[in-house]
């Protein structure tokens, strides 16, 4: 059994100090939870991700809050496990229950959700997918598959299409009632052009056919195409060896890798460099002269510092931040985009991630709902993120559904977005793919969907793969339906001395400063990473808008990627000036935390970020979230202005003219 003091380190590596009354009471949570010091301490960064707090503190109070969030916690995996089964093993949960009702005979007690087969006799609400032959509406796997009526809290949801948080609340909305489309000399043109960009998986890609060798080479191939692109953005002349002993400041570069078991922290940080250059071996890092850093496993990464002894490297600064260069459009092209859009109605996106059906039933009426906001908004393109069929339903798990899992994604989600499209033939529709889909292959990076039975217009209903990027116009949008951002919180080493940090920003920014959707490194269990793909989920360039679903709150940030390093630079220069002959050691690298633009105050920084070289990061949130509705995103972006399309520089400054809406359908 862990000790008091083991819970104090655990908390402490999550920048957390627990006084003694403290940390007697959270071990006495971890032994109710049957929970280790560090999954407990994982569990509290989690709870405060998802209240957007940033303050670590924990007093009597928020221990009280954090009670209520485990057994909710421990509550819902019940249920997920009781669902999955044919038998109930019960617990003192069980006898509290009985204890209740025993006291209130007319206190509603809800049944545990248990999976049935459907049966031909099951009752039907006219209007909902499965209905009976003749009622509106289209049957989701036939005769023989029926779903219960819409009964459950998402048909009761209260404040419904209420828009949640906006972000540039200045910038004006699109108006529905402007058809989308613009008449120019007669000719009539679409308002919304798309492109895939290169990069993603080909539809019939093989795999797992992984191999260790493929393993071995695709992280070498990451290493070394990081440190040649270090090189450059830093002027860094060469890396050193990791094992290499000498007296003097050198660089070494690797990837992040944790010494033994558990989560990462400050004290088991190894460097494991290149086969070519370093042989593959490893190095631990100290980092005791780093007061900020954010950390994680596979992370690549280049240090500065002294290496005495060849066993243990001193780190005195780190470079963590290598950002693609942002996507850019030349001038004229710039200006004809301009042209075609109007010049006062913005660009309606609108934004969703599955699952589309609520944990009761497979009901989709929340789709019909999501597409019926897209006619009512008159939207110009609708991306829509998987799991579409999502292999965590409970129906799913179970075995229960009398159809196929690709009849169920033709008949229930396949004819409601062709029957979207007949209604809006300007609408554009990307969909996604998710690892949690059951009828497409359960692989990252994953290819796109085959969409060679769709009936839409040609070009109106798109494939991306899962990582993928495409243009929308000029605006380069690239989307990750994998989460990563909820992955990499549980696994991130964090130490800081600023006040007031977002942290989803600086998770969200570590994708951006890594080049790729997916940098962790090894995966979580169940994550179904191909690493011999993994060079499909480079970015080839920074995106405008960086598109993350995540079961993490939602939100809508703006991240900074200048080169921070040259902002440290500066402010390490500033301080040997101030104070001669200090110690050069303190000087950090800020680069990898990325905090969003409009924390940024201080005027020292203000001519090193360039306004335009920001992306916007969305997370829409899940569309619903066991019986209860979810939320996504509307996006309504301004055309580029005529002196953006006419200035030399060709970026699209999207954080400046786009309004973010995160709404509750």
């Amino acid at each position: 059994m862990a000790s008091t003091q083991d819970f104090k380190d655990a908390f402490e590596d999550e920048n957390v100090d627990l006084n003694d009354v403290m940390a007697d009471s959270v071990k006495s949570l971890g032994v109710q939870y049957k929970m280790t010091a560090s999954d407990l301490a994982g569990e509290y960064v989690m709870f405060l991700i998802n209240r957007h707090d940033n303050n670590f503190e924990l007093n009597p109070g928020r221990l009280e809050q954090f009670t209520m969030f485990l057994q909710d916690e421990n509550k819902k995996k019940k249920v997920e496990s009781d669902s999955t089964n044919d038998f109930h093993l019960y617990s003192r949960d069980d006898l509290d229950n009985l204890t209740e009702v025993a006291m209130d005979p007319f206190k509603q007690h809800p049944e545990p959700i248990r999976s049935r087969p459907f049966s031909s006799t099951d009752k039907m609400a006219p209007g909902t997918p499965g209905a009976a032959p003749g009622t509106p509406g289209r049957s989701p796997g036939g005769s023989n598959w029926k779903s219960p009526a819409a009964t459950h809290a998402y048909s009761e949801r209260p404040q419904r299409n209420v828009v949640q948080v906006a972000l540039n609340e200045h910038i004006p909305r699109s108006d529905a009632s402007v058809t989308p489309m613009n008449v120019d000399s007669g000719v009539t043109q679409q308002r919304v052009q798309v492109e895939i960009l290169e990069g993603g998986l080909k539809p019939g890609t093989r795999f797992m056919y992984e191999q260790l060798q493929d393993t071995v080479s695709a992280m070498e191939e990451r290493i070394l195409a990081f440190a040649d692109a270090l090189k450059d953005q830093h002027g860094i002349a060469e890396f050193m060896p990791v094992h290499t002993a000498t007296q003097e400041k050198a660089v070494i570069v690797g990837r992040v890798v944790c010494d033994g078991e558990g989560r990462l922290n400050a004290s088991a940080v190894l460097l494991e460099g290149s086969v070519k250059q370093s042989g593959g071996r490893r190095i631990r890092l100290e980092l005791r002269d780093i007061p900020h850093f954010s950390l994680f496993p596979g992370q690549i990464i280049a240090a500065e510092g002294f290496n005495p002894s060849g066993h243990c490297f001193t780190v005195t600064r780190l470079y963590t931040s290598c950002p693609a260069p942002m996507a850019t459009t030349p001038s004229n092209e710039l200006a004809a985009t301009s042209a075609i859009s109007t010049s006062t109605q913005p660009l309606s996106i609108v934004i969703a991630a599955g699952p589309f059906c609520c944990s009761e039933d497979m009901d989709y009426t929340p789709l019909r709902d999501l597409l019926r906001y897209v006619r009512d908004h008159n939207a110009d393109a609708l991306l829509l993120v998987g799991p579409f069929v999502d292999t965590d339903h409970p129906h799913v798990k179970s075995g229960a559904l009398e159809v196929t899992f690709d009849d169920l994604f033709a008949q229930a989600v396949q004819t409601q977005v062709e029957d979207a499209c007949d209604e809006m033939p300007d609408l554009k529709v990307l969909l996604v793919p998710s690892v949690r889909d059951a009828h497409t292959d359960m692989v990252y990076p994953q290819p796109p969907l085959d969409l060679a039975d769709f009936k839409a217009t040609p070009g109106q209903v798109i494939a991306v793969g899962n990582p993928g990027a495409v243009r929308l116009n000029e605006v380069v949008i690239g989307l990750s339906s994998h989460d990563f951002v909820k992955h990499l919180g549980a696994n991130e080493a964090f130490c800081t001395n600023v006040k007031g940090e977002d942290r989803m920003s600086r998770l969200a920014a570590h994708a951006i400063a890594q080049r790729s959707y997916y940098p962790l490194y090894p995966p979580p269990k169940g994550s179904s990473i191909d690493t011999s793909l993994m060079h499909a989920a480079r970015m080839q360039v920074t995106p405008d808008i960086l598109v993350l679903p995540s079961d993490l709150s939602a939100c809508a940030k703006v991240i900074s990627i200048a080169n921070a390093d040259k902002a440290a630079d500066k402010a390490a220069d500033k301080e040997n000036d101030d104070k001669a002959g200090g110690r050069q050691d303190m000087e950090t690298d800020v680069s990898s935390t990325a905090a969003p633009a409009e924390a940024t105050t201080d005027a020292s920084t203000d001519a090193t970020i360039d306004a335009a070289s920001q992306v916007l990061y969305i997370n829409p949130g899940r569309f619903t979230k066991g019986s209860s509705a979810g939320t996504c995103v509307h996006v309504h972006l301004q055309p580029p202005s005529h002196d953006d399309a006419k200035a030399e520089g060709q970026l699209h400054s999207v954080c400046k003219r786009a309004r973010v809406e995160i709404v509750r359908i």
